[in-house]
Order: C-alpha cells, then structure tokens, then sequence
C-alpha cells in the first residue's frame, strides 16, 4: 500500500487534498516507469525543472522534489527565510528544502513572497511514494501559500524562483485565469481593487 507521512499541517492534518490528488492520480506505464502523464500534473500551470517541479493554483504554488526510495520525514528539512511583512501579511522570500540522506537540495529566492502565518509555521508539506516509479522514488511536496495585492485578485507566478533562470510561463495560457474567483473579468476585479487600495481609478 503507498505510504504517506504528513508533516508541517496544522493540527496534525494534511494542510491540502490538492497535493494528495495529485500524487494519488501518478499512474505507471506498462513498463513500470514513472507516468509523463503524471508527472505533468506536479508541474500543471508551473514548470519542470531541474531538481524539482512546481505547479499552481489560484491560491498556492506547490513545489515536487523527487526523492529516492525509501526516503523519510525525519530526513527533511523545510525552511522559510528572509522574512518580513507584504500587504499586511507576514511572509517569507527564500525557501530552503533538504533531503540529509540523499544530499538533495533546492534552494531559492521565490519570485513572490508567501504566506507565513506564524515563527513555528514553516510551511505545509508531505511525502509519499511517487506511484509508477520503477525505482520506488518518491516525492516532497511542499505548499506555498500566495498573497494576494488586493481581495479577489489573483497573482499568477510566472517562475517559482527569480535566482535560478527559469524558463518564464506564460500565464496568460492557464485555463484558469480567465475568470476571477466569484464572477467577473479580472480587468473588472483588478479596477475595483485598484479603487479600495489607491482610491481612483487606474489609467
């Protein structure tokens, strides 16, 4: 059966069913290795990098790094850095992610800072087994919770870090951009944001 070890959710709950869908849904080819198709889905409206793959949503950004079989919780380290306040928020402008056993490591300035609600929160993350991997890898995946300049607006990442020359996404391609959250064009919700931060209109 796969194996899941949820670690830096509050309450001792996983902090996403989104991460989880995601991995639950790699699927193994006949040859037993890991499924592209799968694959694609850790990088869905993100990217494949090398040593990691990122995705997003409307609201977070999720980071994959492969580990090796056999690779563990107590062996990872997740760290938020460089951190300061965005939009009335706390918030955090590095990530650091290590696997000791494996000397896997990423490291980065993050294009956008994220959420970081409190001194003992380092982020949400989980590991499991990379369903379809010949080799028994599996994966470290770690949410980042966007901010947002203004309610209802959303900021689409274009890269997940700004130090790692990353091939730039072109967000205006993502399904999900085209209409914001509770009706309405973005063009209207960022004019109405817009109005309540700076109090006129924009030119």
């Amino acid at each position: 059966s796969t194996e899941a070890e949820v670690v830096g959710s509050k309450e001792g709950k996983p902090s996403s069913t989104r991460v989880e869908a995601k991995v639950a849904e790699e699927s193994g080819s006949s040859s037993g290795r890991t499924s592209g198709a799968g694959l694609d889905l850790l990088c869905k409206n993100g990217a494949r990098c090398e040593g990691y793959l990122w995705s997003q949503d409307r609201g977070t950004c999720t980071v994959s790094v492969l580990l090796p079989s056999g690779a563990r919780a107590k062996d990872v380290s997740v760290h938020l850095l460089d951190r300061g306040t965005e939009f009335g928020t706390r918030c955090a402008r590095k990530l650091l992610v290590e696997h000791s056993a494996s000397g896997t490591r990423v490291e980065g300035r993050l294009r956008h800072p994220c959420g970081c609600e409190d001194d003992d929160l380092v982020s949400h993350w989980e590991i499991r087994d990379l369903r379809g991997a010949a080799d028994g890898a599996r994966v470290l995946a770690v949410e980042l919770r966007k901010l947002a300049p203004a309610q209802g607006v959303v900021r689409w990442w274009r890269t997940l870090f700004e130090d790692k020359g990353e091939a730039e996404v072109d967000v205006g391609a993502i399904e999900e951009r085209g209409e914001a959250r509770g009706g309405g064009s973005f063009a209207e919700v960022w004019e109405t944001a817009h109005r309540e931060v700076f109090g006129k209109k924009t030119v």
